[in-house]
């Protein structure tokens, strides 16, 4: 995939094409950097996503950031944010490819779809039919359990973090599908298969070897021209540590002071299939876009394999089904996505599948505030439901105010929230009475950065009666969701680990 035969002309055209960009970028050297966007009925929600992800980069620190969405299969916005190289100032742009992490997961369930259309890949058959060299277990164990993080094998060891014998931060150059295995084939499972549910990346792996010896072609020579090529993702590409893979972004985490620094050297060769690939927010938007077609890929009864959640054997429902996550968004609407983290990256990857909409982030750093919420954040104003609304007087919500959360776990929070309005926009901060939660540490080591105190206002949306705050930080979007009743408010809050009802209102109200 990555020739170094590459010929002169396709060497030129891919320089050209960056000297444009970087050329057109240089005067901003910061953020943003976008594709051109035409003038659409989206232009609202670009506007608004865009104010939303400069917030959120400049309070969490994150290095670098990319988003696409698109809509009934067109890509309606692909813009960069930051930096791909904090040291030599190369920004992020659309064609930036960054780490997928476990977004590698439903991409190669494309090609489990494709082999059982075929009748190739039996997905109750013990996986020894397809891996013959892979020991037989306690229990036997298939294709369909390993999709579904139901087959018992266990996941990376990195409790103490060491690079020596962090399995995640792996170095070690692994040649084949069957030599990675070496790392886990000889441990037990963890647990019966069926019986309960556990997130294996391993588990992949040996997916990986199961569609070798399903196709008779090696994993990644299979996922280049079954998957990858017909779907027209030329950015989409394993991430050899070895070799020069144009646009790739470098890779970083933070240290316990909170100071950046480049991430740990990592060969993702030990785990293509769950987590090795390289790509674009607007590749994964094009693949994602191409499910919601009719056999333009797969089946539709393939799909909806793919997407059902499976059960565990006492009939719990695990929100996972063949590589993909299934679950509903705070309005009820069903969605389907996968987040994926890396040593130096993090994606989260989300599609409305009826509603048509698909969004992809990424950044290249360990720990982001990337995840299901920020996705869905961005995504609100490109739903149908955003076109539909009528537009209404606005309230001038101008002031300081008292609230109160009420968790859905029982805890609870207090705190004021000052709005201010110039030009039409609101700014203002969200100030919590108490200090922020304990820091997060990643699987490689690094950590996240410190959550501020305050949590700047990055856009509101307001009607004759209520308002939506979204408030961004290091840990992600806080939103607000508020009825107004004169000098009161009530409503909905999500965010910094809370889920639940708000209240509040003017001091003395």
């Amino acid at each position: 995939m990555h020739s170094q035969t590459r010929s002169v002309s396709t060497f030129l055209t891919g320089v050209l094409a960056w000297v444009a960009i970087a050329g057109a970028a240089h005067a901003q050297t910061s953020l943003p950097h976008a594709e051109p966007a035409s003038a659409t009925r989206h232009a609202g929600a670009v506007e608004a996503g865009r104010a939303m992800l400069q917030a959120l980069v400049e309070q969490s620190g994150v290095p670098g950031l990319s988003v696409a969405v698109a809509v009934d299969g067109r890509v309606v916005w692909a813009e960069g944010f930051g930096y791909a190289d904090v040291e030599n100032r190369v920004p992020v742009t659309p064609l930036t490819r960054f780490r997928i992490g476990s977004v590698s997961k439903p991409l190669t369930s494309m090609a489990i779809g494709l082999l059982y259309e075929q009748g190739r890949l039996d997905l109750d058959a013990p996986i020894q039919r397809y891996v013959p060299y892979f020991p037989e277990k306690r229990w036997p164990i298939t294709v369909r359990q390993l999709a579904g993080h139901l087959a018992g094998i266990r996941t990376y060891d990195y409790t103490d973090y060491d690079p020596a014998t962090n399995e995640f931060v792996s170095s070690t150059r692994y040649d084949t599908v069957r030599s990675a295995l070496g790392m886990f084939v000889d441990d037990p499972l963890e647990h019966e298969p069926n019986s309960a549910y556990l997130y294996s990346s391993y588990g992949w792996n040996l997916i990986s070897a199961a569609i070798e010896g399903a196709s008779g072609q090696d994993y990644l020579s299979y996922m280049r021209e079954h998957v990858l090529r017909p779907l027209g993702l030329r950015h989409t590409v394993p991430d050899h540590a070895e070799v020069i893979v144009p646009y790739r972004t470098r890779f970083y985490a933070r240290d316990h002071d909170g100071h950046l620094r480049n991430g740990r050297h990592a060969d993702l060769s030990n785990k293509w299939a769950g987590g090795g690939w390289l790509s674009t927010p607007t590749d994964l938007v094009r693949w994602g876009s191409a499910l919601f077609e009719s056999q333009a890929v797969l089946q539709p009864e393939t799909v909806k394999l793919l997407w059902t959640p499976q059960r565990t054997a006492g009939g719990t429902e695990t929100g996972y089904g063949l590589g993909w996550r299934n679950a509903r968004d705070w309005d009820e609407r069903r969605t389907v996505s996968h987040g994926g983290g890396s040593v130096g990256g993090t994606t989260y990857f989300l599609l409305y599948p009826n509603e048509r909409v698909a969004i992809a982030m990424t950044a290249n750093i360990s720990v982001s505030p990337m995840g299901e919420p920020t996705a869905r954040t961005i995504a609100e104003g490109f739903l149908p439901e955003a076109d539909a609304r009528p537009p209404t007087a606005a309230l001038d919500l101008s002031g300081s105010y008292r609230y109160t959360v009420t968790g859905n776990e029982g805890t609870s929070m207090a705190g004021t929230l000052q709005l201010n309005r110039d030009h039409g926009r609101y700014g203002g901060r969200v100030i919590p009475d108490e200090a922020p939660a304990a820091r997060r540490r990643a699987q490689d080591g690094s950590y996240a950065p410190t959550l501020p105190a305050e949590i700047p206002i990055a856009w509101v949306t307001s009607t004759s009666r209520g308002a939506h705050v979204v408030g961004a930080d290091a840990n992600g979007f806080v939103h607000l969701w508020l009825t107004v009743e004169g000098e009161s408010f009530s409503g909905r809050w999500f965010g910094r680990g809370v889920s639940g009802t708000v209240s509040g209102g003017r001091p003395g109200s």
